[in-house]
């Protein structure tokens, strides 16, 4: 199991690949960051992602494995 996943487009393909994986028990939280931040926004409202990045820097710092 994965601590912290950082996902770098939180769109259909990126989005889908992480609740899957948090789905599974696989990661316990998703950092995402997407170019819009209205994917982004979405993403958390649906449960996607636990926490927006405002850079794909941030999503990325301090992440057990990334997706980009």
């Amino acid at each position: 199991m994965f601590e912290q996943l950082g996902l770098i487009g939180c769109g259909l393909m990126g989005g889908s690949f992480a609740l899957a994986l948090k789905n599974a028990g696989l990661v316990k939280r998703v950092v995402g960051y997407s170019k819009s931040p209205s994917t982004t926004s979405k993403a958390r409202q649906m449960g996607v992602i636990d926490i927006e990045a405002p850079s794909a820097l941030l999503a990325v710092s301090g992440a057990d494995i990334v997706l980009l």
